[in-house]
């Protein structure tokens, strides 16, 4: 590749380096200057206080909570009776989480505790969220050694999975663990997706050659695919189970049923950021079968849903480089950066599941209290 095709492509693509879990993370809070007099408040002030409302306060205001108490916390459950206990269950929970997001080194811990105590009650539809919240602030911070140890296929989202066997967002859910699975070859403490460019990202998904993990990886994408065929007919996740059947069938080398899945997406949703993904797998696909010419077509559809998305940007710079049309290539990069950036690429979204939502779900926990 000449200096001019490398000065293209590597300006767009160095927006692609970040961490991008990062963008769904919120800033670690300050410590904050207490007085030596000012006394740190209990469980139960801080309980007392998030269940009036204060939720910002109990959580993250001065002084802190030094240490959760679990066991005042359930002396907190039914000391107001027993006909408060359903929704201070649900508060006990609430507040762990978001005292959890807020300490992310205490999730691991806190977590599964918190959904014992939902666990004590009947299941609720309060509860399936709780449980989408906690499933998303994990995934947020890439703790799938909660979500799925131990023993293989188990942990926070099995458990879930238990209490509510028909959600089909706990199915997607599941259905992602095994994808990460894939990625990891075998293995759930490899850490975050790797930060690569688009192509070199999704080239390494599809073209993973590690015979020692070949087998895990065989095995974990044919159990994601017996999780989302089914969901394709689902009304609620139709269009993500298509992208997610979609990228797998890539990934397993079934480049026509991979195309087939995609164009579906963008007939069961009018998500933009589904549909961006959808003609952005399927313009890579279409590139590695020498199709360039619908490649583009697809890269330009994403771009449609999502302006200046950078992988799709990138990727179609790319292959124009690639096809010799280095005009059209630079005034691709040159309305890159005339631009102003997206929030966030829905592409480096991909393995966060819901990670994006989790303060979506958090207010609507705090609705329920209400």
């Amino acid at each position: 590749m000449t200096g001019l095709r490398w000065l293209v492509v590597g300006g767009v693509a160095l927006a692609l380096t970040a961490d991008p879990a990062a963008q769904v993370r919120q800033p670690a809070p300050q410590t904050p200057q207490t007085s030596p007099r000012t006394r740190p408040p209990t469980t139960r002030e801080s309980l007392d206080r998030y269940l009036r409302g204060d939720y910002d306060g109990a959580v993250r205001g001065s002084p802190m909570l030094v240490r959760f108490d679990t066991a005042d916390a359930q002396k907190w459950i039914v000391a107001g009776g027993a006909g408060a206990v359903p929704k201070r269950r649900l508060a006990v929970a609430s507040f762990v989480l978001e005292y959890s997001a807020a300490r992310p080194h205490q999730t691991p811990v806190l977590v599964p505790w918190a959904r014992t105590v939902l666990a004590a009650g009947p299941a609720s539809a309060s509860e399936a969220l709780w449980y989408r919240a906690s499933i998303a602030l994990c995934e947020g911070i890439d703790l799938w050694s909660l979500l799925w140890l131990p023993p293989a296929g188990g942990g926070h989202i099995a458990f879930a999975r238990g209490r509510f066997p028909s959600d089909p967002h706990l199915q997607i859910a599941d259905a992602l663990g095994y994808e990460v699975l894939a990625s990891r070859a075998g293995r759930r403490d490899r850490g975050a997706a790797p930060k690569a460019f688009a192509f070199d990202r999704i080239a390494a998904d599809v073209r993973d050659a590690d015979s020692v993990a070949a087998a895990a990886r065989a095995s974990a994408l044919t159990n994601a695919v017996t999780i989302l065929e089914p969901l394709t007919a689902s009304p609620v996740v139709r269009a993500e189970a298509q992208l997610h059947l979609g990228y797998v069938r890539l990934r397993q080398g079934q480049r026509d049923a991979a195309l087939q899945h995609f164009d579906a997406v963008n007939l069961d949703t009018s998500d933009r950021n589904l549909r961006y993904l959808g003609h952005l797998y399927a313009g890579w696909a279409l590139s590695d079968a020498g199709r360039p010419g619908e490649a583009e077509s697809a890269y330009r559809a994403a771009l449609l849903n999502v302006p200046n998305g950078q992988a799709a940007t990138v990727l179609l710079t790319s292959l124009l480089l690639a096809n010799e049309r280095l005009a059209d290539a630079e005034v691709t990069a040159d309305d890159f950066f005339a631009r102003e950036a997206s929030p966030y690429d829905p592409w480096q979204s991909y393995v966060l599941g819901d990670a994006p939502l989790y303060w979506t779900f958090v207010l609507r926990l705090r609705e329920a209290l209400q």
